[in-house]
């Protein structure tokens, strides 16, 4: 884009357009809709049809997230869903739900949950401007964007951001807060005659929750929407499990919680490489500190190293501001790393210093500093492989491979995978108020003798869409919730695809699995095993589009 201002000022405006088009194109799958006004006209017609969404399409793919915002008596879970998933309708790198103690106009917010975004952050000198912002939302019970070359700009600050108000019985409740710092004109296509309906249906969906969770809570007088909310710094680190395996993984995690010592969690996709980091959080001397998630899946390669070491002002274009790296947020805390097989070579040297050393710098800068967080890695590759394919750097594997946790996958857990299900299928009935489901023998051998590809998270998915669905008192799993990689997969080995086909129509079916997502949790580079960059590349290379 500062290519394309350079061609612009130069008197080359096709030259301009070709840069525009390049930066749409590497963007793709991680933000559509962020040409900065000044550039829009050089890609009009291009940008228009490949690009943007129509309001009424927009609108209909809010509808869809919305059905997300289900009541659930699990506080954390239910309000980090929804930042979850707002931030992923606006396009948000990070985002956070802001609650107010009481009414007065002065009331400081509390954060309830939030997305890539740390409590340490929220108390810092540096997102005092943020919160002005925040704070004007609830005193103005109106939409507020930030912007370069908006009226809403605060002292030139180039981030990107988005507040939404959101009112229950007529007083304003809270603020759903949204940031983008690297894409800085991600938010112009909500103009002012669509946010009105989407906050319209935003307030809508609170108070039928509001409702719902006060009936269920009445006798002991507490609510999802009580005064006193619990912070969102609390760690819920709940493992389900009975089977032998997964009582050797606790002990030995348990044993290595109260240490200093790195940990890498290995496993398959959904197996809860994530919440077992979570439990030994919760259980170290630690756990009062921060506990820093970095999805590397979700942040884009050439970003990697500003977001875990931070950056100077100046550091590169549109770095105007000094910002604190995800290590520096850690600091006597924990840092977990999800994901480490897809870190950058040029980033492993840097992070095998500060593991060894505990110093770093930020990109741009010349001081050195210091930051004692504990390290916790997980992936699902093969990382010795890696080291010999060249992908990884042996003595960064050597460094944390310090205390080697593995997950087992669900179809090694026995008994687990009922327990498990017992625990969804209650947990899911509460949600959509079915009484009376249970498991029946049959059910229970249709769900043992799955292989379970997808482990713990495609159990969950299962049992969510059984009880959805089910409309008498025995759970009823169709032919689509099991098999169903099977029953799409054997057909077609059969016909004897070229490889080029073969891999067009698996990727194919698990983008219609995703509804189209490449990127983030449970999205088809993570199911595929593969970069998010290089699954952009090959879906290119085979003709795929994005919402195939």
């Amino acid at each position: 884009l500062e290519m394309a201002r350079v061609e612009l000022r130069n008197g080359q405006p096709d030259k301009a357009r070709v840069h525009v088009l390049d930066a749409i194109e590497m963007t793709s799958g991680y933000e559509h809709d962020f040409v900065p006004d000044d550039l829009k006209s050089l890609v009009c017609t291009e940008h228009r049809g490949r690009n943007t969404v129509p309001h009424e399409a927009m609108f209909e793919r809010f509808i869809d997230i919305i059905r997300e915002f289900l009541p659930t008596p699990e506080q954390d879970e239910f309000f980090s869903r929804i930042i979850r998933a707002t931030c992923r309708f606006f396009g948000a790198e990070r985002g956070g739900l802001f609650c107010f103690e009481n009414q007065q106009k002065r009331s400081q917010p509390i954060l309830l949950a939030s997305h890539n975004l740390a409590d340490v952050e929220i108390s810092s000198g540096e997102f005092s401007r943020n919160m002005d912002m925040v704070l004007k939302t609830y005193r103005r019970n109106q939409p507020l964007f930030q912007h370069p070359g908006s009226s809403e700009t605060l002292s030139g600050r180039r981030e990107a951001m988005l507040c939404l108000p959101i009112e229950i019985k007529g007083r304003v409740w809270g603020v759903l807060y949204h940031e983008n710092t690297y894409t800085t004109g991600s938010f112009h296509q909500f103009d002012r005659t669509v946010l009105p309906r989407i906050i319209k249906h935003l307030n809508l969906c609170f108070a039928q929750i509001e409702g719902y969770t006060a009936s269920q809570h009445q006798r002991s007088g507490n609510t999802l929407f009580h005064s006193d909310p619990t912070p969102s710094g609390k760690i819920s680190a709940e493992i389900w499990a009975s089977s032998e395996k997964m009582g050797e993984l606790l002990a030995r995690a348990d044993q290595i919680a109260v240490t200093t010592a790195t940990v890498l969690i290995l496993g398959e996709t959904g197996v809860g490489k994530e919440l077992l980091a979570r439990r030994l959080h919760s259980m170290s001397h630690r756990r009062s500190q921060p506990f820093v998630v970095v999805e590397l899946t979700s942040v884009p390669e050439t970003l990697v190293e500003s977001e875990l070491f931070g950056h100077e002002k100046g550091a590169f274009t549109g770095a105007d501001q000094q910002k604190q790296g995800r290590i520096e947020l850690a600091n006597e805390g924990t840092l977990f790393l999800d994901e480490i097989g897809d870190i950058p070579m040029s980033v492993q040297v840097k992070l095998l210093r500060v593991l060894q050393e505990g110093t770093f710098t930020r990109l741009g800068g010349r001081s050195e500093l210091r930051s004692g967080f504990r390290l916790i890695a997980a992936t699902n590759r093969n990382l010795s492989r890696e080291v010999m394919s060249g992908r990884f750097r042996e003595d960064l594997f050597y460094r944390l491979n310090v205390v080697p946790l593995m997950v087992p996958p669900l179809r090694e857990r026995g008994d687990d995978i009922v327990l498990l299900a017992e625990h969804f299928l209650q947990l899911f009935s509460r949600k959509y108020q079915k009484k009376g489901l249970g498991l029946s023998k049959k059910v229970q051998n249709l769900i043992r003798d799955y292989h379970w590809p997808g482990n713990v998270r495609e159990l969950r998915n299962v049992m969510e869409r059984a009880v959805i669905l089910s409309t008498g008192t025995d759970l009823e799993l169709g032919p689509l919730e099991l098999g169903h990689t099977d029953t799409i997969m054997g057909p077609l080995i059969s016909q004897m695809p070229t490889m080029a086909e073969l891999q067009r129509q698996y990727i194919g079916h698990v983008l219609q699995h995703t509804g189209g997502r490449i990127g983030g949790p449970g999205g088809a580079a993570e199911i595929l095993g593969m970069k998010r960059t290089t699954l952009n590349s090959r879906m290119k290379q085979l003709g795929l589009k994005q919402n195939a």
